[in-house]
């Protein structure tokens, strides 16, 4: 029920401690979240500078690479590819969430308004992680790459679905394979890997060269 009725001082009643209470307000973490989010200043070091008007344009830029095959002669004259350069528009969206309260609705209720409006806004702080965790994930499954050039780790790419697949022989090994492959991509050092479930977290277990696991 709304506007606090279920509290209003019919009967005598008492506050769960915070200990209990506090199960009420829980939030998973939003662990997809916040491995992108740090990484923007190293995208856009400057981007809260830039960005000072929600209908100003921004643009990233950076230098493309160009891949040739490399000749087996020697060269006197200036020949050849000058490079070139990309530029990347991002995009963005806002996250709100809304509430009201009435001054005489903490009248005659077991709670102050001062602890109903911390809970309005405790309210609406988690909605908004909550959807921006959602939105996270759905952009790293929907921005997820659909170049691949490794043939090894045991497994195959299917170019329909940007996904590698792995034989259900290889699930005790997988983490290994998913290593080589992101190798044979390009992509060294410590990987980040973002999931949930028990059989994720199994799966996991003993990778000593995971930098960073969020398995939940």
């Amino acid at each position: 029920m709304s506007n606090l009725t279920p509290t209003n001082l019919k009967v005598a009643q008492a506050k769960l401690t915070g200990k209990f209470a506090s199960n009420e307000m829980r939030l998973i973490s939003a662990n997809t979240y916040l491995e992108i989010s740090k990484l923007t200043q190293f995208m856009l070091p400057n981007y809260m500078e830039l960005r000072t008007r929600e209908d100003r344009a921004i643009e990233t830029s950076l230098l493309t690479r160009t891949k040739r095959t490399v000749g087996t002669s020697r060269s006197s004259t200036h020949t050849g590819n000058r490079g070139d350069s990309a530029t990347i528009t991002p995009t963005w969206a806002t996250s709100s969430d809304v509430f009201s309260m009435s001054l005489k609705q903490y009248d005659n209720n077991t709670y102050s308004m001062q602890e109903g409006l911390n809970n309005l806004f405790e309210n609406a702080y988690l909605n908004v992680v909550e959807s921006l965790e959602d939105d996270a994930q759905d952009f790293i499954y929907g921005d997820r790459s659909g170049v691949n050039v490794s043939t090894g780790g045991g497994g195959t790419f299917d170019a329909t679905d940007d996904v590698y697949n792995f034989a259900a022989g290889s699930v005790d090994t997988i983490v290994q394979k998913t290593k080589t492959v992101m190798e044979e991509n390009g992509y060294k050092g410590a990987i980040t890997v973002l999931g949930g479930g028990k059989r994720f977290g199994e799966l996991l277990s003993g990778c000593g060269f995971f930098q960073r696991i969020h398995a939940g």
